[in-house]
């Protein structure tokens, strides 16, 4: 996203037919106590809690996405 919106046209090629299979498919939906939330999407998806769903990393990732794609249309 960080490089389409800096104007380099990308190719999205993913293993599964959803993104966060890293964090859904292995099931690491929890982060440590002390780890600080630095990125923009961490922060989404770890929002208020300690651990989080498959769909709501799902959900958040993909629109995420088509933002990215819309605001470069």
């Amino acid at each position: 996203m960080s490089a389409a919106n800096k104007g380099v046209k990308v190719f999205l090629v993913a293993s599964r037919p959803y993104l966060g299979e890293d964090l859904c498919a292995t099931l690491r939906l929890g982060i440590d106590n002390d780890r600080e939330l630095k990125i923009g999407l961490e922060k989404k998806i770890f929002s208020t809690v300690q651990q989080t769903t498959p769909l709501k990393v799902k959900a958040i990732l993909n629109e995420a996405l088509l933002k990215s794609i819309a605001a470069n249309i």
